[in-house]
């Protein structure tokens, strides 16, 4: 019989959906989907089945990855009018709960939102073999509630349920009447004894008796065998000189995102491009040995990044913990917390242009880098840290012409936007 053991998981957010989408607003319908952690789950796995690390998450989210999960059973409840209701509980493993709790600085919450809550509503009407409202823009989120099941249980006295253990299957029995070394078939042969294998060193310069009699040096001013030419300690610069005399070079690396996506944008429009910008270089030309730079490509980016964000947060742990801890602790803030910062839009004129200012406020934000803008002709939305905000245009904007500049000693975001006639 095989064994198994009681999952008692770590509530994480609550989402409302109904059974029969045809019907979804009927009394006695609803279906409360209880989203937790336990490290009874596995981790999500690449295509390759090798288990996604922390760092895969913060900075490459979910796509293209396998999530296992676990469906709890059934139960029946009452809503908070009194009528029938069923609860259920879909667990993940506590690293993906957390980051649909919080986001991260690459990824907002909802990117992990989408995935986790769109997984569970398939697997749950499988499993039930009920029609559930499955559209992500028909369901709901309970602000306030992190878990929801019947006789009181709630985000600290969560639902335990028997899970069944992966066991190996036995090995057949074998038969007592075989002996238990058995030999198969004939001995095979000794393979035959191969020929001697010739040096590869061939004789020359060395092996000749005479060749240093006169005393002369090898090297007589010495060797450069080797030593890299100037500035080769850089990676763009160990492209041979052939393509750097012919190709004006964009080193991805060496650039944020904001400076890659207007670069691209500039090439795509003009067929040229800046080389006055970092990380773009003009034909025969290359960063300078002794001060390479370095962007959000490279691995020191991310090392840099840490050192900073601990210095700015410094109870920040840097150290990876066991999992369940460290999720317990961080599952109690919800993403509907996130905090919309102060703004103002005042008029303005640029380049001799009517244009529309809208500064924003954001004392928890210490660089550009920090922030991701989306800007349309009549909307403008800014995200980054704990801020969230999207902000209706009082008029049509001209999008191509629009500047944006963090002030960090007001801890501003100016956005400058020319008006479209």
């Amino acid at each position: 019989m095989a064994s198994t053991t009681l999952l008692t998981p770590i509530a994480g957010f609550t989402v409302k959906t109904y059974k029969n989408a045809a019907a979804a607003y009927e009394r006695g319908g609803k279906v409360f989907v209880n989203i937790c952690g336990s490290d009874i789950v596995e981790r999500a796995q690449g295509t390759t089945g090798i288990k996604i690390d922390d760092d895969h998450l913060d900075n490459r989210g979910l796509s293209n990855l396998q999530i296992p999960l676990l469906v709890g059973p059934a139960r029946a409840m009452e809503d908070s009018s009194g009528n029938p209701a069923i609860a259920v509980d879909v667990v993940y493993h506590p690293s993906l709960v957390s980051r649909a709790l919080n986001g991260t600085p690459q990824h907002p919450a909802k990117h992990f939102i989408g995935y986790l809550v769109d997984l569970a509503l398939k697997n749950v009407e499988e499993d039930m073999g009920v029609k559930i409202e499955k559209e992500l823009s028909k369901v709901k989120i309970l602000p306030n509630c992190r878990y929801k099941g019947p006789a009181g249980q709630n985000s600290n006295n969560t639902f335990g349920f028997e899970v069944v253990n992966r066991e190996q299957p036995p090995e057949p029995p074998r038969d007592p009447s075989k002996p238990k070394i058995e030999v198969i078939g004939e001995m095979p042969a000794k393979p035959k004894a191969k020929k001697p294998v010739k040096p590869i060193i061939r004789k020359g310069f060395f092996d000749k008796p005479n060749a240093l009699e006169d005393d002369k040096e090898l090297y007589p001013e010495g060797s450069a065998e080797g030593i890299p030419e100037p500035g080769r300690g850089n990676s763009v610069n160990m492209l041979p000189d052939n393509i750097k005399n012919k190709c004006h070079i964009v080193d991805t690396g060496a650039m944020d995102s904001n400076s890659l996506m207007e670069t691209m944008k500039q090439y795509a429009d003009t067929g040229r491009i800046n080389p006055t910008q970092k990380g773009v270089y003009a034909k025969g030309e290359g960063p300078k040995a002794d001060k390479p730079e370095i962007g959000i490509g490279h691995p020191e980016f991310y090392k840099k990044k840490a050192e900073e964000d601990k210095k700015w947060n410094p109870e920040k742990k840097t150290k990876e913990e066991p999992a369940a801890p460290a999720v317990s602790e961080s599952l109690f803030k919800f993403v509907g917390q996130q905090e919309e910062p102060k703004y103002r839009i005042d008029d303005t004129v640029a380049k001799g242009a009517e244009a529309l200012a809208i500064v924003v406020e954001l004392p928890k934000i210490e660089r550009m880098s920090q922030l991701h803008l989306d800007m349309v002709e009549t909307q403008l939305q800014v995200r980054g840290g704990p801020y969230r905000l999207k902000v209706a245009l009082p008029k049509k904007i001209n999008v191509e012409g629009v500047t944006a500049k963090f002030i960090s000693k007001k801890k501003e975001l100016k956005v400058v936007a020319p008006i479209e006639y």
